[in-house]
Protein backbone atom coordinates (compact mmCIF):
# COMPACT_ATOMS: atom_id res chain seq x y z
CA UNK A 1 0.00 0.00 0.00
CA UNK A 2 1.59 3.11 -1.23
CA UNK A 3 5.31 3.35 -0.28
CA UNK A 4 4.72 0.01 2.62
CA UNK A 5 4.12 -3.33 2.17
CA UNK A 6 1.15 -4.43 4.44
CA UNK A 7 3.35 -7.25 6.51
CA UNK A 8 5.44 -3.50 7.31
CA UNK A 9 2.62 -2.17 8.09
CA UNK A 10 0.79 -4.74 10.59
CA UNK A 11 3.71 -6.43 11.70
CA UNK A 12 2.35 -8.40 14.57
CA UNK A 13 -0.60 -9.26 12.38
CA UNK A 14 1.27 -10.93 9.67
CA UNK A 15 2.99 -13.03 12.20
CA UNK A 16 0.08 -14.30 13.51
CA UNK A 17 -1.50 -15.11 10.07
CA UNK A 18 -1.46 -19.04 9.32
CA UNK A 19 -0.11 -18.51 5.95
CA UNK A 20 2.23 -15.36 5.46
CA UNK A 21 3.18 -16.90 1.40
CA UNK A 22 -0.85 -16.92 0.62
CA UNK A 23 -1.89 -14.22 -2.18
CA UNK A 24 -4.29 -11.54 -0.80
CA UNK A 25 -6.78 -13.14 -3.63
CA UNK A 26 -7.06 -16.32 -1.62
CA UNK A 27 -7.65 -14.31 1.76
CA UNK A 28 -11.42 -13.85 1.16
CA UNK A 29 -14.00 -14.17 -1.25
CA UNK A 30 -16.86 -12.88 -3.50
CA UNK A 31 -20.12 -12.61 -1.95
CA UNK A 32 -23.03 -11.35 -3.71
CA UNK A 33 -20.43 -8.91 -5.68
CA UNK A 34 -19.01 -7.52 -2.89
CA UNK A 35 -15.56 -8.66 -1.47
CA UNK A 36 -15.13 -10.21 2.10
CA UNK A 37 -11.92 -10.83 3.70
CA UNK A 38 -11.60 -14.18 5.46
CA UNK A 39 -8.19 -14.17 7.24
CA UNK A 40 -6.93 -16.97 9.59
CA UNK A 41 -5.07 -16.12 12.60
CA UNK A 42 -2.58 -19.10 14.52
CA UNK A 43 -4.81 -18.15 17.63
CA UNK A 44 -7.88 -15.93 18.87
CA UNK A 45 -6.90 -12.31 18.75
CA UNK A 46 -6.40 -9.75 21.69
CA UNK A 47 -8.33 -6.60 21.68
CA UNK A 48 -5.56 -4.73 20.51
CA UNK A 49 -5.09 -7.24 17.95
CA UNK A 50 -8.44 -7.09 16.86
CA UNK A 51 -8.01 -3.45 16.73
CA UNK A 52 -5.34 -3.89 14.21
CA UNK A 53 -7.53 -6.39 12.23
CA UNK A 54 -10.32 -4.47 11.88
CA UNK A 55 -7.85 -1.33 10.68
CA UNK A 56 -6.63 -3.84 7.62
CA UNK A 57 -9.59 -3.99 5.41
CA UNK A 58 -9.77 0.01 6.19
CA UNK A 59 -6.50 0.36 5.18
CA UNK A 60 -6.77 -1.57 1.61
CA UNK A 61 -11.00 -0.20 1.29
CA UNK A 62 -9.59 2.33 -0.80
CA UNK A 63 -8.00 -0.12 -3.57
CA UNK A 64 -10.53 -1.08 -6.31
CA UNK A 65 -11.44 -4.84 -6.01
CA UNK A 66 -13.49 -5.77 -8.95
CA UNK A 67 -14.80 -8.99 -9.77
CA UNK A 68 -13.41 -11.16 -12.46
CA UNK A 69 -10.93 -8.91 -13.18
CA UNK A 70 -7.34 -10.07 -12.04
CA UNK A 71 -4.95 -7.19 -10.70
CA UNK A 72 -1.70 -6.45 -12.82
CA UNK A 73 1.35 -4.38 -12.14
CA UNK A 74 2.79 -1.95 -15.43
CA UNK A 75 5.81 -0.34 -16.11
CA UNK A 76 5.34 3.68 -17.57
CA UNK A 77 8.97 3.20 -18.66
CA UNK A 78 10.55 7.27 -19.04
CA UNK A 79 13.30 8.60 -20.91
CA UNK A 80 15.60 6.24 -18.95
CA UNK A 81 15.34 2.67 -19.02
CA UNK A 82 15.64 2.46 -15.53
CA UNK A 83 13.19 0.94 -12.75
CA UNK A 84 11.89 2.34 -10.20
CA UNK A 85 9.40 1.51 -7.59
CA UNK A 86 7.75 5.00 -8.32
CA UNK A 87 7.28 4.51 -12.22
CA UNK A 88 4.97 1.25 -11.57
CA UNK A 89 1.22 1.65 -10.93
CA UNK A 90 -1.13 -0.81 -9.75
CA UNK A 91 -4.10 -1.18 -12.96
Amino acid sequence: MGNIALKCKFPRLFSLCVNTNILLELCGAWESGVWRWNLVWRRSLFEWEKTHACQLPEEVHGMSLVLGIDDKWSWKGGASIEFSVNSVTVC
